[in-house]
This record gives structure tokens, C-alpha cells and sequence, in this order.
């Protein structure tokens, strides 16, 4: 067989694998293509996808990602699509290469890589609540490069994100609250981004001991009990970086899951107070008008957790 017809056939088997990639779906009655996520998962071939109905999810067992380019993705977003963990166990969700996790609510469920040196991929349009537990990180990973964490609302965790010697993240568009530390880059190296994130009301800010980091620009670090920002040179006042009251709607965003804008909030796009060309800052919009919010302490957020 010549060598120009071995090419054409391999070629025609690539791109008939690569159109065939299957979308799995999921119902809290187990009654869809899987019965389960866990399942749904273990199923999926390199590039399929995973659609989970509404509804909420017991998760008693670490969810892997067993191949590349998965995604898992709610059909009515987050505040519809709850994932609850079962019993006292810590469990996790173990993303691969390229992989994709959007639009859920996880309620003491942590993020990890599933083994060292994976690459890319997005988590996005999630809430992470955690339990109170000083021990417990939201997102953690270990050398892994190049994935976006972007539009999450996360509180309630003893770290709400936290690298090691790793790269090439973003963040932008992250609300954190009521954690330990907010974010965290322990020997963590350059070209990680830190943008249009609001981290208020943690114990500590951006914790940069030990990382190196890229561009960090339009963040909201406000009212963090021991301090906004940890080792290096505080940005605030730089590149859009601010520290300033958000103007919640809620007077506890934490206790009530609200974590919406006023409308003159310094947050929303347009409202910056140095009139820098930030966009929205955190993760949620304007979502009431210019009211009175009682002021609280980072006491009595963490409180709620105990």
C-alpha cells in the first residue's frame, strides 16, 4: 500500500473518532445514560461530555476524571445543581488534562488534579461552600499548568485556593469569603494571573509567600482580619487594585449565599473609584439598588461555621 493511502485512512479514523464524542447524561433519579456522576465519569471516552439535570446529588466517593478532555457541565446552573458530600470523609474531584467543571453548587467538596503535571482546563460558575473546617482546602493543586478558575463563589473553607509549584493559572472574577486564606502561591512559579477577583471578609488575602506571580490587576482585597496581602509588595493602589467595601446586597453574603452588588457598589463595572477600566470585579453582578448594609466582623462570619 503506498504511503499517501496509509496516511488517508489514518486520518479518516482521527477525524471519525474525534466527531463521535459522546454526551452523557445525568438525572438525581439515576435513571439517565449513568446512574451517577461517579459513573457518567468512569464511562467517558478522551473529549465526551457530562450533562447533569437539576436537582441535588449525594457524593460519597472522590470523582475521577479517568481520561483528557472531559466536561462536566450542569444544564441549569449552580444554584440548581447541588452536589452535597456524603458523610464525614473528605471528598474530592480530580480533574485531568484539559478538562472542564461548570456550573454547580459544591457543598464541602474539594478540587484537586488527578496526579502532577496536568494541564489546562477551566473551573467556572461554581459555588464552594465548605463546612468550617480550618483543614480543608476549596481548589488545591500540585504542579499543574494553565488552567482559568473564573466566576466562582467560594467561603466557608480553611483555604479557599491554594498552589504549589505551579503555573500559568488566571483567576479572574473569583468572590471569596470567610476562608482562612483567600489565595495562596506556596513556591508557585511566574505566569500565574490575579485579576477582577473580590476577597473580603477571610482571615488572610492573597498569601504570596514563597510564589512568584504575573499580572495581578483590579482586585477587591478588602477586610481581611490579619491581613489583605502576605510577603511581597502590596499592589493596592496599582493596576486597579483596590481595597474597599464591595457593597453586598446581603448584610452576610456567607450566612444568606447572596453575594450580589449594590448598584454603587465599587465593584460594578463603571463604578471603579480611581475611574480604572476594570470591568466587574468578584464573581456575581449588580443585583439590588444603593441600600444600607450592616456592617459585620470577621468574627461573627466565621461563627456561622462552627
Amino acid at each position: 500500500m503506498k504511503l499517501s493511502s496509509i496516511v488517508a485512512i489514518a486520518l479518516i479514523v482521527f477525524l471519525s473518532s474525534a466527531g463521535h464524542a459522546r454526551t452523557w447524561r445525568v438525572n438525581a433519579a439515576g435513571t439517565g445514560d449513568a446512574p451517577s456522576i461517579a459513573a457518567a465519569l468512569d464511562s467517558c471516552a478522551a473529549g465526551d461530555s457530562v450533562l447533569v439535570a437539576a436537582g441535588s446529588y449525594q457524593i460519597n466517593s472522590h470523582l475521577f476524571f479517568q481520561k483528557e478532555r472531559i466536561t462536566l457541565v450542569s444544564e441549569a446552573g449552580a444554584e440548581a445543581t447541588v452536589l452535597e458530600r456524603g458523610g464525614t470523609a473528605p471528598v474530592g474531584v480530580f480533574i485531568g488534562i484539559d478538562s472542564v467543571v461548570e456550573g454547580f453548587t459544591f457543598n464541602s467538596i474539594l478540587f484537586g488534579n488527578n496526579g502532577s503535571w496536568t494541564h489546562d482546563g477551566r473551573i467556572s460558575k461554581n459555588i464552594l461552600r465548605g463546612s468550617g473546617s480550618p483543614y480543608e482546602s476549596a481548589i488545591g493543586f500540585w504542579q499543574h499548568n494553565g488552567t482559568t478558575i473564573s466566576g466562582n463563589c467560594i467561603y466557608g473553607y480553611g483555604s479557599g485556593i491554594s498552589l504549589s509549584e505551579s503555573s500559568g493559572f488566571i483567576f479572574d472574577h473569583n468572590t471569596i469569603m470567610a476562608c482562612g486564606t483567600a489565595l495562596s502561591l506556596d513556591g508557585s512559579w511566574p505566569w500565574n494571573t490575579i485579576r477582577n477577583n473580590l476577597i473580603v471578609g477571610n482571615e488572610r488575602g492573597i498569601d504570596l509567600s514563597g510564589g512568584v506571580v504575573g499580572e495581578v490587576s483590579c482586585n477587591n482585597v478588602f477586610g481581611n482580619s490579619i491581613a489583605n496581602y502576605l510577603q511581597g509588595t502590596d499592589p493596592t493602589g496599582t493596576n486597579g487594585n483596590i481595597s474597599v467595601d464591595p457593597q453586598f446586597c446581603a448584610a452576610d453574603p456567607p450566612g444568606s449565599g447572596n453575594f450580589l452588588l449594590q448598584s454603587d457598589s465599587p465593584c460594578a463595572p463603571g463604578n471603579h473609584p480611581d475611574a480604572y477600566p476594570c470591568s466587574l470585579i468578584g464573581a456575581r453582578p449588580v443585583g439590588c439598588g444603593a441600600i444600607s448594609v450592616k456592617q459585620t466582623s470577621w468574627g461573627a462570619i466565621k461563627a456561622i461555621y462552627k
